[in-house]
């Protein structure tokens, strides 16, 4: 063997060398780049949970603030908003029975 081909040789050698390491260099950044971002998320989540905390709490003052100073004005107005809405879903599903019983009478006076 001449010094030529082995010198060829190695040098393919070190290239696939250097060509091996630059890849396990890439898959080891992915790694640390999905530890860093589950690292990222996991913190704004906990941010999230404290805000999500801080407001319930003021928003727990606030109603007891108003349930104290106007007597139970507070309460009284959410059972009024909740008996509105359920008068609203009932009235809409008398209206739409209605309807469907009005459709159901012609079909049943013709057998």
């Amino acid at each position: 063997m001449t010094i030529q081909p082995a010198l060829t040789l190695l040098l393919l050698v070190m290239a696939l060398g250097g060509f091996c390491y630059a890849f396990w260099q890439l898959q080891r950044s992915r790694v640390l780049i999905r530890i860093l971002n589950s690292q990222r998320i996991a913190a704004n989540s906990a941010l999230q949970r404290s805000r999500m905390d801080i407001y319930s709490v003021r928003n727990r003052a606030k109603l007891l603030e108003d349930t104290v100073s106007g007597g139970a004005s507070a309460v009284d107005k959410a059972k009024n908003q909740f008996f509105l809405m359920r008068l609203r879903v009932t009235s809409t599903v008398t209206v739409n029975d209605s309807h469907s019983a009005a459709r159901a009478r012609p079909s049943a006076l013709a057998r």
